[in-house]
């Protein structure tokens, strides 16, 4: 039996970044994906959300999962000042069916921008509650009111530019801690002092999700204007 791809293609919110920008960014993003694509495979963009300066694409295989997603959902959500987006969430929720016939899985994406800068802790992990609390999607059950939060699913992949820092013990001087960055074992013993790491295991964020092994590669920020491994 032949398939007909059906794609859905929410209403977008589009606030600090135009949709020229946005398209050119999706063109490049798929002109890539196929450029490294093994056996030549094809991409489609499922659904894309923008608020702010947070963005969030998310593409599927033509031949394989685009086939299959139906019910694709987008939100957003602000925090800081007012509430008003400057950081914040946006989120992608679709259901992907399944090949033989059952109720198909949840794949939920979230793209987040917490509170900056060294001592404000507390306010990244508040950004995240009220992520937690106000993104939310259609109801699972149709016969219920109350809306889906982002860990009622099936997937839940949450990232973005999350801003936890290193808490290094006050003895440690800062060309130790900068030699440390530039090695695997460094980067490995600085996951204890880990702002993130350390709030997982209370409990206070991004509860009951998997971490890469960020401490595999060097840091990516805050450079020093014009260098390669030194850091502000």
């Amino acid at each position: 039996m032949s398939k007909t791809l059906t794609l859905i293609f929410p209403p977008t919110t589009v606030t600090g970044l135009s949709k020229p920008v946005m398209r050119s960014r999706d063109e490049l993003i798929r002109s890539q994906l196929e450029m490294h694509a093994p056996q030549g495979e094809r991409y489609v963009l499922v659904a894309k959300i923008i608020h702010v300066g947070t963005a969030l694409l998310v593409y599927a295989r033509d031949d394989t999962v685009a086939s299959r997603v139906f019910d694709v959902h987008t939100q957003w959500t602000g925090c800081g000042p007012g509430w008003m987006g400057n950081k914040g969430a946006v989120g992608v929720r679709f259901t992907v069916a399944a090949q033989d016939g059952g109720p198909g899985e949840i794949y939920t994406f979230v793209n987040a921008h917490l509170t900056p800068h060294q001592p404000n802790l507390d306010k990244r992990i508040a950004d995240y509650k009220h992520i937690v609390q106000t993104l939310l999607f259609p109801p699972l059950d149709p016969s219920k009111q109350r809306h889906s939060n982002i860990y009622e699913t099936t997937h839940l992949f949450f990232f973005g530019d999350l801003n936890f820092r290193i808490d290094p013990p006050a003895k440690m001087t800062r060309g130790e801690l900068e030699a440390k960055i530039r090695t695997g074992e460094g980067r490995e013993d600085l996951r204890r002092h880990d702002q993130l790491s350390i709030a997982r295991a209370k409990g206070t964020a991004l509860t009951s999700l998997r971490e890469g092994d960020f401490w595999k590669f060097q840091c990516t920020y805050k450079y020093e204007h014009g260098q390669v491994d030194q850091y502000q």
